[in-house]
């Protein structure tokens, strides 16, 4: 009888335990329900709700701004500059409501990552347009503003998406090193602002100008390339304008003497002074930006620092 009793809770165990190890993945599976949940607005999109695969409340409600369907009326929008975009002192006056167009020169166009707006899948990715405000600061990512074309609105925009990286490339072929007009959705990506120059000046991880960007692209189209700018503010002309067209005036004097020649240098003397106005202003531009952060007196010294060296090399290749 002993051996009776004993042998009982032995068979049991080993009755379980053979039973867990025919299963052993069954507690890892993710509750159906938590990939299908319903999303409270928005529409969705290749199978991917508006809300994306985002947790958190917050995270869910940027990611609905992010898929936003709807094109801006054009009565609604409100022309900004890429210098407005990334000045700091704006950050208040923009909404995520905002409708707004703006037009930069194509720094580049990327592939965006994997994001939870877009259910990390690999077949939905945004392309990643970075604009600037001239074609010196395409180099320098401190300078550059953030553009976002969504899967939907890849669609919207007639992009053939049965490849991204076919389709990427044509949208790099069509806009990159060259000047365009964006229309769309303003929104705050809060979590770029430990990378934004204009919440974090001068840091060493910045990659682009501030956290504000297009998001969604409603519409693009190439633009006319700008005339350059006179270099004045406030009615006062910059040293360096004065200084170009000082030099202007000195080389005036002593003109080469036949036609052709006389023509290449007075066009080269333009190209110098339109080259060094370009570089006041973008200083000047630079230095407004420091002196309206809301930081430090450290991080505004730093960003003064970084602003003039920009300034001397955007003065060294003006040179001929």
């Amino acid at each position: 009888m002993k051996r009776e009793r004993g042998g009982f809770p032995l068979l049991v165990i080993a009755v379980i335990l053979l039973a867990s190890s025919t299963h052993p993945q069954t507690k890892r599976t993710r509750p159906p329900q938590q990939r299908t949940r319903a999303c409270p607005s928005g529409t969705a999109y290749g199978g991917c709700a508006a809300c994306g695969t985002a947790l958190s409340i917050k995270a869910q409600q940027d990611n609905v701004l992010k898929n936003r369907d709807g094109a801006p009326k054009s009565d609604t929008l409100k022309t900004l500059s890429v210098a407005d975009m990334r000045n700091s002192a704006n950050d208040k006056s923009f909404f995520p409501d905002m409708a707004v167009e703006v037009k930069g020169y194509v720094a580049s166009v990327v592939a965006g990552g994997r994001e939870s707006a877009n259910c990390v899948r690999p077949y939905l990715r945004d392309i990643t347009i970075n604009i600037v405000a001239s074609p010196r600061e395409a180099s320098d990512k401190r300078k550059h503003v953030v553009v976002e074309i969504t899967p939907r609105w890849q669609t919207n925009l007639k992009l053939d998406d049965t490849s991204f990286e076919q389709m990427l490339q044509k949208v790099q072929r069509q806009l990159t090193g060259k000047w365009a007009l964006f229309q769309g959705w303003m929104f705050y990506d809060a979590v770029h602002i430990a990378e934004s120059e204009s919440t974090n000046p001068g840091g060493e991880s910045n990659w682009r100008a501030t956290p504000w960007e297009i998001h969604p692209v409603t519409s693009y189209k190439l633009a006319e390339t700008p005339r350059p700018r006179t270099g004045e503010l406030s009615g006062r002309s910059s040293p360096d304008v004065a200084k170009a067209r000082d030099s202007s005036a000195r080389s005036s004097v002593a003109r080469p003497r036949n036609a052709r020649a006389e023509k290449n240098h007075s066009t080269t003397n333009l190209v110098g002074e339109n080259c060094l106005s370009e570089c006041a202003d973008q200083f000047l531009d630079a230095r407004r930006d420091c002196g309206s952060t809301n930081h430090g007196a450290i991080a505004r010294r730093r960003c003064l620092r970084n602003a003039k060296q920009s300034k001397r090399d955007c003065r060294h290749g003006c040179e001929p």
